[in-house]
């Protein structure tokens, strides 16, 4: 019998950083994130966006990929932002960012990727990932 408990905390930005995921946004992304994760096997654990991106903490399935989970999950919020919010030509940057987490870390990962809003008043995205790619660096 095979067992995997992965944790990843996941994420992508707007096409050109474009600032267009409003507040009032956040509730229906969430939504349909859960749904999308759970048709393929997978679990939110939390969510959290900013104007111009989105985190998830995702526990995966044995046969799931963070590649599928971002492009499944771009897929149907795009369809979500086209039709029901009317952003105009929305679209997502091509890639994606993913950092596996160990059970320890799971109550601050859970804050960060909730507390996103907040944390992008006074830090940039960039900023953000730089200090990711620093912490492995010195892994």
């Amino acid at each position: 019998m095979s067992y995997l408990k992965m944790i990843a905390h996941i994420g992508w930005a707007t096409k050109n950083r474009r600032k267009v995921l409003h507040p009032g946004l956040d509730a229906a992304m969430e939504a349909i994130v859960r749904r999308t994760l759970e048709r393929i096997g997978c679990r939110l654990l939390a969510f959290g966006s900013a104007w111009d991106h989105v985190h998830l903490a995702v526990s995966f399935a044995g046969d799931t990929s963070a590649e599928k989970v971002a492009r499944e999950v771009k897929r149907d919020l795009t369809v979500m932002l086209r039709k029901h919010d009317g952003i105009e030509n929305f679209a997502w940057q091509r890639g994606y960012w993913a950092f596996s987490a160990q059970i320890r870390q799971l109550g601050g990962l859970l804050h960060y990727v909730r507390n996103q809003r907040q944390r992008h008043r006074t830090q940039s995205l960039q900023a953000e990932l730089d200090a990711f790619a620093r912490l492995l660096d010195e892994g």
